[in-house]
């Protein structure tokens, strides 16, 4: 309850974070998600 879905969220912060990042590093161009 209010101590896993503020973890949740941020955890899918990073993995949004990282997958940017990887997203940009393999196309060698910027993409938005």
């Amino acid at each position: 309850g209010n101590f896993v879905e503020p973890i949740k969220h941020l955890f899918e912060k990073y993995i949004y974070k990282y997958y940017y990042v990887i997203t940009t590093n393999r196309l060698g161009s910027i993409s938005i998600i």
